[in-house]
């Protein structure tokens, strides 16, 4: 409508449409920020508002179904976007429920920023941040994680592309539990046409405390789009 748009349902948020999207260029990741297990994508039962003014999209995000729905926590998530000329910059904010076999133990709060540029056709850069701190009800299990991502993607012709990017992730444990690394993944792509897309990628996870990990996955996208009019 004039006044914004709607939506009910399973839906991205907009930690993920104004944040990790913008650095998720690549085709072997399980989550948005570079191979992190924290971040969201889709999550049920989710309220979202948004409305565009000039060059500012505002968006609006809750879940209130806390039993059954994502993770089995509410959560609310607002942001802001500015689009221009090629040049994204956006501040993202949620808070989400924690629960521990059901019953609810504290609170995770994440504060997101991205900024991304499209210098022109062939070259394009992207950094993500999100400072995530996990509030419990003991003092004693709180800690604050983070992620940083850089993300750089340059098209060699109208069929290949090269992408880049590095990373740093921290979950905020100790040295006995934590899953904190760092790393970096190159993409060589294929285009064949805008639709599909065929990859091979290789990925270095560098972590602190644990044995390092290597990958080599070979793929392919197909993008494609379906409508209905009534």
């Amino acid at each position: 409508s004039p006044i914004g748009t709607i939506g009910i349902g399973k839906q991205r948020q907009p930690q993920y449409l104004f944040i990790a999207e913008y650095v998720d260029l690549f085709n072997h990741s399980n989550s948005p920020f570079a191979y992190d297990p924290e971040s969201i994508f889709f999550v049920d039962n989710l309220i979202t508002y948004k409305i565009k003014t000039g060059n500012l999209t505002w968006m609006l995000a809750a879940q209130f179904n806390g039993s059954e729905g994502d993770n089995n926590s509410d959560l609310t998530n607002a942001g802001i976007s500015y689009d221009k000329n090629g040049l994204h910059a956006a501040f993202t904010y949620l808070t989400q429920n924690s629960n521990t076999k059901g019953v609810k133990d504290g609170e995770d709060e994440i504060f997101a920023g991205s900024l991304a540029y499209e210098f022109s056709n062939s070259f394009y850069l992207a950094v993500g941040y999100q400072n995530r701190n996990y509030q419990r009800y003991s003092e004693l299990n709180d800690r604050d994680g983070h992620t940083i991502d850089i993300s750089a993607a340059y098209r060699l012709s109208e069929n290949y592309k090269i992408k880049l990017g590095v990373f740093d992730f921290s979950d905020g444990y100790d040295n006995t539990l934590t899953r904190d690394f760092n790393g970096y993944n190159t993409t060589f792509e294929w285009l064949p046409n805008s639709s599909l897309r065929f990859h091979l990628e290789y990925l270095h996870r560098n972590f602190e405390y644990l044995d390092d990990f290597s990958s080599i996955s070979i793929g392919f996208r197909y993008d494609f789009s379906l409508a209905t009019k009534y």
